[in-house]
C-alpha cells in the first residue's frame, strides 16, 4: 500500500501523498448549542461579511462559493477555472449545472461542512480551517488566494499536511480570526448539520415581492408573444441582458435574471443551461423568463438594468413600431451564424439595435469589463489604466445611414467565438480572424473617407439623450480588474475611444456574449488577440476627428517602439471636420466638447483631478472644510514623478479606499486609482517591460469606485496633514513605511474586520441599488 501511494505521489504530485496519507485528524471540540441555529438570519450575515468577501464568482478559491447556502452545500472542488486547458472543461456553475447536492458530487465537488463524528466534536474542513486559524491567529508572510497553491484539501487527512506545510494559513485566509463568539455560531450551526433555509424559507427566498410579481408577468408577457417581431426583439434583448441583475420599477431591492425555459409563464422555470445566450436551446421554443437572485449580491458581477414603464416603451419605439428591413420572420441557431449578430439580426434596423445599445452604454460596456470572468487580465491586458469612451452619433454612424455596408462585409465581422470554447492554441495563434477584421477596418476607413467630404465634426459625436445611461464613460483598470462609470473622471486621459455600432456590437460579443470561462486556452488567446484589433479601432476613429497630420504622431506616442504598419493602423484619408486653435488638438476636441456638446446630458470634467490647458497642480489648502477641501489636499501631493507615485507601482497597489475621520458631520471616503502607464498595450507578454512609473499618476475620486480594494487607509481630521506631507515626501525609508503604516490597514492589523465592517456598511448607504458586497481576494498582500 505504503509503494503504491509513493508511486502515485511520484507520477501526479505531491498533494495526493496528502490523500494517501492515514494520520488521524483530530476533531473539534464544540459547545453544544442549546437552541436552534437559523441559517438565514444569523450563519448568512456572518459568512457574508468574512466568508463570501473572497468566496463569490469563478475567482472563488477551490470554487468554493459561500454567497448562498447552496454554495456551502455543494462545497469546494479541485478543479481550477482559470487553468491553462487544451480542452473545454465542464461548466460549474452554481444554479444552472447541476440541480442537487447529490449531482454535485458526481461533478467531483466534495463536501466543507460534513462531520463523521458527534458527540460535542465537530471534524468538518470548514472547522478545522476555522479553528486553526483561531489557535493560530497571527498571520505573517505573503497571502495571494488567487495566486498560490491552495491544494484545495478534500479530506481530513489533506488537512493535517496542508496546515502543518502553512500553519499560518488558517481561515480567514491571511486576515484576523472570527471572534470567540463568531466562531462560536459556525461551529454549533456545523455542529447541528449545516442546515439551511426550511422549505418556507426557502420559498420566499425564490418567491418575487407583489410588486415584482406584477412587473415580471408584464414583461414575460412582452418577451414571449408568438409574433416573429416580438419573438426576434425578445431573442436580441436577452442575448445582451443574461449576465444583467435586472432590477424593476419598483420599490424593492431585489435583482432577476433572464433565461431561457422549455416552461412556458405561469408555470415553474425549467432552466435551458448553455454555455452562451445565443447557443441553440435544443427544444422547439424556448421561453424568456425572470428567475430571482437569491445569492449574496457581490459587487464585482453586480451590473444593474432596469426594466420599467419607460423601457417598455422605448423598446416598442425601438424594435416594435419601427419598420424592418425584412419582413419579420424566425432565425435558426446554426452556430457560426448565431455568433455574428450582423446575420441574425439583419431584419432589425441598425438604427434601432445601436440605439439600444446606446441607451444601456453603461451596462453593456460593464459586461467586457466586469462580465462572466472575474479575474480579469484576459481581456484587460489589451486596454489602457485610463480612457474616456465616446460614441459616434447614429446620425452619422454610416453603417446605420447605409445598411447594406453591413451586408457586404458580414464575412469580415465574423468573430472567434464562432469557433466555439474548444479552440486550438495554435488556430489561435494562426488568428484566421485577424486578416478579416483588418480588413474591415481599412473597408470602413475607405468608406468614411469616400462620403464624409468635409470629415467629421463635433455634431458627429453623440450627445446623449433622456433615457440612455451616458454619452461619455470613464473606464479605470486595476490591473486584473476593472470598473466603468458615467462621465469624464480623472485627468485627460493618455487614450481615448470613438465607438460605432459594428465595434459596439463586437466587443459585446467578442468579450461577453460569445466569451466561454470555461473554454480552452486557444479559445481565451484569440479573444484576448480580437479584442487587440478592436482596441485599435476605438482609438482610430477618435484619432480620426484630429488633424490628419496629427493622427500618426499621437497614435505612436501610445505605442512607443512599435511599427504601426506591422499594428496595422490606418489613419483615415479624411480632412479634419474641426478647426483646431491650438497645438493640442487632442485636448482642445475634449474640451469643446465636454464643456459645450455634452452640458446638458450632464457631463463635466472632474474638478478634483482634471487640470484644464496651462493649469498646474493645485496648492495644499489652507484649512480643510469640505470634501472638496480634501480632495484638493490629495491631488496636490500626486504629481507625477513624485517619490510616493513612482514607489506605489505593483500589481497589488491599485486601487485604495481612504476614511477621513472629521470632527463635525459625515465621515469622508474617497477612493485612491493608480493608473500605470504603458508604453503600448499591444503585446500579451512582457507588460512588466512597458511600464513607465515616472507617468504613473494617482486620482481620488469620491466615494467607492471599483471591486478589489488592495488597502484601505482610515486617517483623523487633525492627521491629515501630517498624512500629506508624508505622501508628498515619500522616500520609503523604515521611518516613513511605519507611520505610513499607521494609516494603512494591513491585513493582519486586529483593526481590519471593524475597518472593513465600516467601508462595506458606507458602501451600502451610498449605492443602495448598484452596490454590493466588495472583494478582498486582491487585498495587500504582506501580512505583517
Amino acid at each position: 500500500m505504503k509503494m503504491r501511494c509513493l508511486l502515485i505521489a511520484t507520477a501526479l504530485s505531491a498533494v495526493l501523498i496528502a490523500a494517501c496519507a492515514t494520520k488521524p485528524l483530530p476533531p473539534v471540540a464544540v459547545e453544544i448549542p442549546t437552541r436552534s441555529i437559523s441559517y438565514l438570519q444569523e450563519v448568512k450575515p456572518l459568512l457574508e461579511k468574512r466568508c463570501t468577501v473572497c468566496h463569490s464568482c469563478y475567482n472563488s478559491p477551490c470554487q468554493l462559493k459561500l454567497d448562498s447556502f447552496e454554495g456551502a452545500d455543494r462545497g469546494a472542488s479541485k478543479k481550477s477555472i482559470y487553468a491553462n486547458r487544451l480542452k473545454t472543461m465542464e461548466p460549474t456553475r452554481l444554479f444552472t449545472d447541476a440541480k442537487t447536492t447529490a449531482e454535485w458530487r458526481q461533478k467531483e465537488f466534495f463536501s466543507v461542512t460534513e462531520s463523521s463524528v458527534t458527540d460535542g466534536f465537530n471534524d468538518s474542513i470548514m472547522i478545522q480551517f476555522l479553528a486553526h486559524k483561531m489557535k493560530n491567529p497571527k498571520s505573517t508572510g505573503e497571502y495571494k488566494p488567487e495566486a498560490v497553491d491552495l491544494t484545495c484539501s478534500e479530506n481530513r487527512s489533506s488537512v493535517v499536511h496542508y496546515l502543518e506545510k502553512h500553519p499560518n494559513r488558517g481561515m480567514p485566509f491571511g486576515f484576523p480570526p472570527l471572534k470567540q463568539d463568531e466562531f462560536k455560531l459556525i461551529a454549533g450551526w456545523l455542529y447541528q448539520g449545516a442546515k439551511g433555509p426550511s422549505s418556507s424559507e426557502q420559498g420566499i427566498l425564490e418567491a418575487p415581492k407583489p410588486a415584482d410579481a406584477v412587473e415580471i408577468e408584464k414583461w414575460e408577457t412582452f418577451f414571449n408573444q408568438d409574433d416573429p417581431k416580438y419573438a426576434m426583439t425578445a431573442r436580441y434583448i436577452y442575448e445582451h441582458l443574461f449576465l444583467a441583475h435586472i432590477k424593476f420599477g419598483t420599490t424593492t431591492l431585489e435583482y432577476y435574471e433572464l433565461v431561457r425555459s422549455r416552461t412556458a409563464p405561469g408555470t415553474p422555470i425549467d432552466l435551458i443551461p448553455s454555455a452562451r445566450p445565443y447557443d441553440n436551446p435544443g427544444v422547439p421554443r424556448a421561453y424568456y423568463r425572470f428567475r430571482k437572485i437569491h445569492s449574496t449580491i457581490v459587487q464585482k458581477t453586480h451590473m444593474v438594468y432596469e426594466l420599467d414603464d419607460s423601457r417598455m416603451g422605448r423598446y416598442k419605439e425601438l424594435f416594435i413600431k419601427a419598420e424592418w428591413l425584412q419582413q419579420p420572420h424566425l432565425v435558426g441557431y446554426d452556430p457560426k451564424f448565431s455568433a455574428n449578430p450582423f446575420l441574425a439580426f439583419e431584419q432589425i434596423p441598425p438604427r434601432s439595435r445601436y440605439q439600444f445599445l446606446l441607451d444601456g452604454s453603461q451596462f453593456i460596456m460593464m459586461t467586457f469589463i466586469q462580465g462572466p470572468v472575474c479575474k480579469g487580465q484576459i481581456a484587460l491586458d489589451v486596454i489602457d489604466d485610463h480612457f474616456w469612451v465616446m460614441f459616434l452619433d447614429p446620425d452619422h454612424d454610416l453603417s446605420i445611414r447605409y445598411p447594406g455596408f453591413l451586408k457586404l462585409h458580414s464575412e469580415r465581422l465574423t468573430m472567434p467565438i464562432e469557433k466555439g470554447s474548444d479552440l486550438e492554441q495554435f488556430s489561435a495563434v494562426k488568428n484566421s480572424h485577424k486578416k478579416r477584421v483588418i480588413d474591415f477596418y481599412k473597408a470602413r476607413q475607405e468608406f468614411y473617407t469616400a462620403l464624409n467630404y468635409g470629415g467629421l465634426g463635433y455634431d458627429s459625436i453623440w450627445k446623449g439623450n433622456s433615457v440612455s445611461d451616458a454619452p461619455l464613460l470613464t473606464i479605470y483598470r486595476h490591473f486584473d480588474s476593472a470598473s466603468v462609470h458615467k462621465g469624464a473622471l480623472g485627468d485627460l486621459p493618455k487614450t481615448l475611444w470613438v465607438v460605432d455600432y459594428p465595434l459596439f456590437e463586437r466587443i459585446y460579443y467578442a468579450l461577453a456574449g460569445g466569451f466561454d470561462i470555461f473554454g480552452t486556452i486557444g479559445h481565451q488567446l484569440a479573444v484576448r488577440l480580437y479584442m487587440d484589433r478592436l482596441r485599435i479601432e476605438g482609438e482610430s476613429y477618435f484619432l480620426d476627428f484630429l488633424p490628419p497630420e496629427k493622427r500618426k504622431e499621437i497614435m505612436q506616442s501610445w505605442n512607443v517602439d512599435v511599427d504601426l504598419e506591422k499594428m496595422h493602423f490606418a489613419p483615415s484619408a479624411l480632412p479634419s471636420g474641426i478647426r483646431y486653435q491650438t497645438g493640442d488638438p487632442k485636448r482642445e476636441f475634449v474640451e469643446h466638447i465636454v464643456k459645450n456638446e455634452l452640458k446638458e446630458a450632464g457631463i463635466s470634467f472632474d474638478t478634483t483631478n482634471y487640470l484644464q490647458a496651462g493649469e498646474d497642480y493645485p496648492a495644499l489648502p489652507q484649512k480643510y472644510e469640505t470634501v472638496d477641501d480634501y480632495l484638493r489636499g490629495f491631488r496636490a501631493v500626486t504629481k507625477p514623478g513624485m517619490p510616493f507615485v513612482e514607489l506605489v507601482n505593483g500589481t497589488n497597489s491599485n486601487l485604495a479606499y481612504m476614511r477621513v475621520r472629521v470632527k463635525e458631520g459625515k465621515d469622508i471616503v474617497a477612493s485612491l486609482v493608480v493608473n500605470r502607464w504603458h508604453d503600448s498595450v499591444a503585446f500579451i507578454l512582457g507588460e512588466e517591460k512597458r511600464l513607465n512609473s515616472k507617468k504613473d499618476t494617482v486620482e481620488f475620486i469620491k466615494g467607492m469606485i471599483g471591486s478589489y480594494p488592495n488597502m484601505f487607509f482610515d486617517v483623523k481630521q487633525e492627521d491629515f496633514p501630517d498624512f500629506l506631507s508624508l505622501v508628498a515626501n515619500f522616500d520609503a525609508s523604515e521611518k516613513d513605511v511605519a507611520r505610513f503604516a499607521t494609516y494603512g490597514i494591513n491585513r493582519s492589523d486586529d483593526r481590519f474586520w471593524d475597518t472593513y465592517d465600516w467601508f462595506q456598511k458606507r458602501f451600502n448607504e451610498d449605492e443602495p441599488v448598484r452596490g454590493g458586497l466588495l472583494d478582498l481576494n486582491r487585498y495587500y498582500y504582506n501580512a505583517e
